[in-house]
């Protein structure tokens, strides 16, 4: 028995030993493949082909391109023309003597500067019609190529177009012999452009230019009844009334109620002035309408319809401004 005890108290030890052993041994094992407190697991990254987790990835340093380079004014030699060529100017670039203010541009750099507001799509459409208009009372003998680069250009929206065509007419009086058939030629071109208002200041350019297809044009537009004609019905009954086309009195009579209030207008005031008395009624109404622009015609063309006959004068040249409804200007 004693013996028995002896070996028990001497294997115990061992025995416990051995096992501590053994754990510190696990525990320092683990402690090693776990990460400390400012370790970090480091995943796969993904190769060429976008394989591997990518969970834990880098993300990408911003780009420092901004999305092109920076806007940077056109220079100018004349400090009056600083601000005016600047679209990002804190400044009001177009007064309303800016005529007087900046009456021509001179060197070459400021015509240069001044083109480039022009041509620039990002600027805002009144700078650049008053540098188309800066350039024709400067002279510049591109102008014209410039307004049809810029007729043109598939980045242009309708309003600006418009502009453009006005100029090119503007810009038809000093021209020369060749550069006045480039003008005609692009005028005639835009008839049968995509938008409506570049086609209506074509039609009163050729008008105004006394263009033989302008004529028959007008004729065509009073009488075609489709979305398209609706939009230049009343234009082609301007150009009817100034040139006098009187066989197309019974084309223009029918539009004496027209639904469209603008076409409408059109017919009263040439109705009126060719003294139509079978149009007399559709005045009366008009005069007593509550409409304002439409009760003003009325009124107006039954006092044209009694006062002294007046030959219609043709419109002069002006500069070019918004494309408008020019048949109610002053209803």
């Amino acid at each position: 028995m004693t013996g028995r005890l002896k070996h028990y108290y001497i294997a115990v030890p061992i025995a416990v030993l051995l096992i501590s052993a053994t754990v510190v041994y696990v525990a320092r094992t683990r402690a090693k493949a776990a990460p400390g407190p400012t370790q970090r697991l480091v995943l796969p990254a993904a190769d060429a082909k976008g394989n591997g987790n990518g969970a834990d990835d880098e993300p990408s340093p911003p780009s420092r391109s901004g999305g092109g380079p920076k806007y940077a004014p056109p220079t100018t030699t004349d400090p009056r023309l600083s601000t005016f060529v600047d679209r990002e100017s804190k400044e009001l670039r177009v007064t309303g003597d800016i005529t007087t203010r900046i009456p021509k541009a001179t060197d070459p750099k400021d015509i240069e500067a001044v083109s480039t507001v022009l041509a620039d799509t990002k600027d805002d459409d009144t700078a650049r019609n008053e540098a188309a208009n800066l350039l024709r009372r400067s002279g510049h003998p591109n102008l014209t190529d410039e307004l049809i680069a810029v007729l043109s250009n598939t980045e242009e929206k309708e309003r600006f177009r418009a502009f453009c065509v006005q100029h090119l007419y503007n810009n038809h009086k000093r021209a020369g012999p060749a550069e006045k058939e480039k003008i005609a030629a692009t005028l005639r071109k835009c008839l049968a452009d995509k938008h409506i208002k570049v086609r209506r200041e074509a039609l009163l350019g050729l008008h105004r230019l006394k263009d033989n297809e302008a004529e028959a044009l007008a004729r065509k537009w009073l009488h075609e009844h489709c979305e398209a004609g609706d939009a230049v019905r009343d234009l082609a009954i301007r150009i009817i009334r100034e040139r006098n086309l009187r066989d197309e009195l019974p084309g223009i009579r029918k539009h004496a109620r027209d639904k469209d209030v603008v076409v409408r207008i059109a017919a009263l005031v040439t109705l009126s002035e060719w003294r139509d008395e079978a149009s007399r009624p559709a005045m009366e109404e008009a005069a007593k309408s509550d409409n304002v622009r439409l009760q003003r015609c009325g009124k107006l063309a039954l006092k044209r319809m009694d006062g002294p006959a007046k030959a219609p004068e043709p419109p002069e040249s002006r500069p070019a401004k918004p494309p408008a409804q020019e048949e109610t200007e002053g209803f």
